[in-house]
């Protein structure tokens, strides 16, 4: 195979087909503003190849020599994908409130959500021929909550930040195989995550400043 001849006999095809939706809004409420996000994906794709990259006339020929009437040398793999996705966040923010003469405070706290959904129908040489045909499907969704916290001193700006996060998954999958019964499978993973950090901006001049984290 090259750019001008193919001897395949099962030409492959990659295609996509997506629509995707975003929206953000915002509202000023005094000195908060608060934003909403809201983010809709959905795509449908096809992805399929020739494993063997010829055809039983090709594979007869010098220095193959093999007899298709006995045995073929014949590999490909077809891919069907559904894949949807889904997100909500909301913000509330204020921006340098003044405290005291020279202590302004800002902040950020916000709360996500996001559903992932995939389906994939697959059949051919699957895992190195361990599947004749897979069907699976996985869900997985996002809980979180954030907040950042600053402190704006003349020079100085301190920011401390943290992330709640819980992540749910849920898989399941029916494995085909050509010498026996499907064989199934179900996952349930949790998993809390938590993250924080904290940093020291001290700005030196107009265009020089110290960043400690």
């Amino acid at each position: 195979n090259n750019g001008d001849t193919t001897y395949t006999n099962q030409p492959g095809r990659d295609s996509q087909e997506l629509f995707a939706f975003s929206l953000k809004n915002f509202i000023n409420v005094y000195q908060y503003k608060i934003t909403h996000l809201t983010n809709f994906v959905t795509s449908d794709m096809i992805h399929s190849y020739d494993s063997d990259w010829g055809n039983n006339e090709f594979w007869s020929k010098p220095p193959y020599n093999i007899d298709s009437n006995y045995w073929q040398y014949e590999y490909s793999q077809n891919e069907i994908r559904n894949r949807n996705m889904y997100s909500q966040e909301l913000r509330i923010q204020i921006d340098k409130v003044p405290i005291t003469k020279n202590l302004y405070i800002s902040n950020t706290l916000g709360i996500y959500y996001k559903d992932l959904n995939e389906k994939d129908i697959a059949t051919g040489w699957i895992l190195d021929g361990e599947d004749s045909g897979l069907d699976s499907e996985f869900d997985i969704q996002n809980y979180a909550t954030y907040n950042e916290s600053k402190l704006h001193m003349d020079n100085f700006t301190i920011a401390l930040n943290g992330r709640y996060e819980i992540m749910e998954l849920d898989y399941s999958a029916i494995h085909y195989h050509d010498d026996g019964e499907p064989t199934f499978r179900l996952n349930n993973l949790s998993n809390h995550l938590f993250g924080g950090r904290l940093s020291i901006l001290f700005n030196l001049d107009e265009e020089n400043n110290l960043f400690f984290n």
